[in-house]
């Protein structure tokens, strides 16, 4: 898994933890595919080694057998040794007969599918659950915390019992409410977490749905480039799914027998499909050799490689069906609710490759896996996110119509070679473990284990390699896990060695790609960190150009190069007026990013601006500073190493890629510049970076700092 989803999904069980310290109650929002299960478990488990007397309730959908996944989730990761202080117990009245309901209470976990406890049930009508929690809070004297799974979902069901409760958890990805703790989409996004959605409908689609209807025809060109990415999937042995989306109502069945009747043409007959309703009797596929069986449809069609390559539903998998391979949606119903859109949207924008993503090295296989399309549900433009375009022509390969400022930016960029043929050709592991001294005190193999999942997947990839060299593969475990912190020490050395751990990214035929900015992209507003922009490369719809940006510094500084005499390139538009080649880089679907390591860990750097010269030159700034303002939270020291392990960095990477690299670091009302060069480091005053920008002087007659 990608370090930077491990950092985020950590940095929101941190949040949980101080946050539940301080409240009785707390929203937590995440995007649907953001690892709300793991979290879960991750924060109950941090909170049952601080305090083994608290006893945890999950009360889940029973929608999707919503409970009974999140129980299989939980047990999975106590199995993997994720997760160690968790004993989850699956409440059911399924299996008990006649007999009378018995919840025992020797666990820490209770997972309660929240449609067993209602009027005339065996588990409220026995009273089995009320004494189980009369028993773990009266007798045991055991605090009871409460998470509402999909808590969104409106039902009284256990309020009855709240007096019980000592903490109240409500988890969704669209609560009512204003959240206390939240994974931000952008956040989720730019980590690729999710997918983004590429929003494909060219219109308002009203109720009109048949053969003569533009949401037909648009019907039929999603299908086509479906099969379309079929294939391009084959290459990860996943085959995705498309789900379509049909009215809830009679009108439903006209939509089904449409949809049918299109998928039996000659031009779609190859592709399986299923249709799934409440009542497994009402289901249909045109695949024999599952037809016999819709009660295991479910389980077969989530599976990554399932042959079912179209779903078409009515509510029935809107919340609890979990399909990462899902990466289309076309809804022909209009469900009139926001909250239920973005479920659905849900089940298309989990990373189906999101365990070993860091192995897509491609940009194009990045992209095809990390993008959704959708079609029948409107953009939200609404909420905290602001869509950006490039100004000038759409791109259109059909077409042949390309963006004017795309044409005109092109950067290269950087990756790291492979880790373990690095470290491999780096130090020789074997000897190296030969000349350690044996520990004074060895940890048991449970702390071992711990150890083991909480380093980075490089680290984790060189423990089973080596033991898989090793004729004794046991003692060799032993020997790594031993020494994993000096390994890791030595391992980090290695690879922060950029001078042969980075290359220019390349394409299939070893020439340079060259990248540019995306034609769609997105900001958060933030009203305290405005600027009028009126002539750089974004368009974000406003009349006025005010834009957000992530902090003062950001602010000062680009105003600093738009008005102070920057001379910057100018180009004309086929439909607008000249732009100044200068922008934001924007972290959502943005290619120029360079990849790196820091705390052991894969990274990826997005400068913030770029910038083009009169003289075709590139300027690539990375504004800090070390101001610290009451909106930011972060240790300075931290900060300073951060910064540090950056500027190492783009020295290397300037020595492969002829760009400038620079580094206005604000302290103050002061400004110090650290460009790279051709894998030299300047440091420059603000008016010998106009100068060098304006072409007045030349980078060789400036002073660099010496190696």
């Amino acid at each position: 898994m990608l370090q930077e989803v491990k950092e985020l999904q950590e940095k929101a069980v941190a949040e949980l933890v101080e946050c539940i310290a301080k409240k009785d109650e707390l929203i937590f929002k995440a995007p649907t595919g953001s690892g709300k299960t793991f979290i879960m478990a991750k924060f109950m488990d941090v909170i049952l080694k601080k305090n083994s007397d608290v006893v945890f309730l999950v009360s889940s959908l029973s929608k999707a057998k919503l409970a009974e996944q999140n129980y299989d989730k939980f047990q999975d990761y106590v199995s993997h040794g994720y997760i160690k202080n968790i004993r989850p117990y699956l409440i059911s009245s399924e299996d008990s007969g006649e007999n009378a309901l018995f919840i025992p209470t020797t666990e820490n976990v209770y997972v309660l599918p929240r449609d067993l406890y209602k009027d005339k049930s065996k588990l409220k009508g026995q009273q089995a659950l009320l004494k189980f929690i009369e028993e773990m809070t009266k007798n045991e004297h055991k605090s009871l915390y409460l998470i509402k799974d999909e808590g969104h979902i409106a039902t009284k069901n256990l309020d009855e019992l709240n007096e019980y409760f000592s903490k109240v958890i409500n988890i969704s990805a669209t609560p009512k409410r204003k959240p206390n703790v939240e994974i931000k989409e952008i956040d989720a996004l730019n980590c690729q977490l999710i997918k983004s959605v590429e929003y494909k409908s060219s219109k308002d689609y009203g109720d009109d749905f048949s053969v003569n209807s533009i949401q037909y025809r648009e019907l039929k060109e999603a299908l086509r480039l479906f099969i379309k990415l079929k294939q391009s999937y084959l290459k990860f042995n996943i085959k995705p799914c498309f789900i379509i989306q049909i009215s809830n109502t009679e009108l439903g069945l006209k939509q089904l027998d449409i949809v049918k009747n299109l998928l039996s043409s000659e031009e779609f007959k190859d592709l399986k499909w299923i249709s799934v309703a409440n009542d497994p009797r009402a289901s249909d596929t045109n695949d024999l050799l599952i037809k016999s069986s819709p009660l295991k449809w479910e389980e077969y069609a989530v599976k990554q490689d399932s042959l079912i390559d179209i779903i078409i539903f009515k509510m029935k998998i809107t919340e609890g069906w979990d399909i990462p391979r899902a990466n289309m949606l076309f809804q022909i119903r209009d469900t009139k609710s926001k909250q239920l859109d973005d479920q659905i949207m849900g089940r298309i924008r989990r990373n189906p490759k999101l365990l070993d993503f860091e192995t897509v090295t491609d940009l194009g296989d990045q992209k095809l896996l990390t993008t959704a399309y959708v079609w029948g549900i409107k953009e939200n433009t609404n909420n905290s996110n602001v869509e950006v375009t490039l100004k000038g022509n759409i791109p259109d390969e059909v077409a042949n119509i390309s963006n004017e400022i795309q044409n005109e930016i092109k950067l290269n960029v950087t990756r790291l070679i492979d880790k373990i043929s690095t470290i491999k050709n780096s130090f020789n592991l074997a000897e190296f473990l030969e000349k350690q001294p044996a520990p004074i005190a060895k940890k048991s193999i449970f702390e071992q284990y711990d150890d083991l999942i909480k380093s980075s997947n490089k680290i984790q990839r060189e423990c089973f390699s080596y033991m898989q060299e090793n004729t004794l593969p046991y003692s060799a475990y032993f020997s790594f896990m031993n020494n994993i912190n000096t390994i890791r020490t030595k391992v980090s050395d290695v690879l922060q060695d950029y001078s042969k751990s980075i290359e220019i990214v390349k394409n299939s035929f070893g020439k340079n790609i060259e990248v540019s900015l995306p034609f769609n992209s997105m900001y958060i507003k933030d009203s305290n960190h405005l600027l009028t922009v009126q002539n750089s490369v974004w368009n974000n719809g406003d009349t006025v150009c005010n834009f957000s940006f992530e902090s003062d510094a950001e602010v000062m500084w680009l105003n600093l190069l738009l008005t102070d005499g920057f001379k910057i390139k100018k180009i004309p538009l086929s439909n607008e007026k000249e732009v100044l080649l200068i922008g934001k880089n924007y972290l959502t679907n943005s290619d120029i990013k360079y990849e790196y390591y820091n705390n052991d860990g894969r990274h990826f750097s997005y400068p913030d601006f770029i910038l083009k010269n009169e003289a075709d030159d590139y300027f690539l700034f990375e504004v800090k500073s070390l101001n610290k303002s009451s909106s930011q939270n972060f240790s300075s020291e931290e900060y300073q190493q951060k910064l540090e392990a950056l500027l190492i960095f783009y020295k290397a990477v300037s020595e492969k890629v002829k760009h400038y690299f620079c580094f206005p670091i604000q302290n103050g009302n002061n400004w110090t510049i650290s460009c790279f060069y051709n894998g030299n480091e300047y440091s420059l005053e603000y008016d010998q970076l106009k100068s060098l920008v304006n072409g007045t002087v030349s980078i060789e007659s400036l002073e660099h700092k010496k190696n």
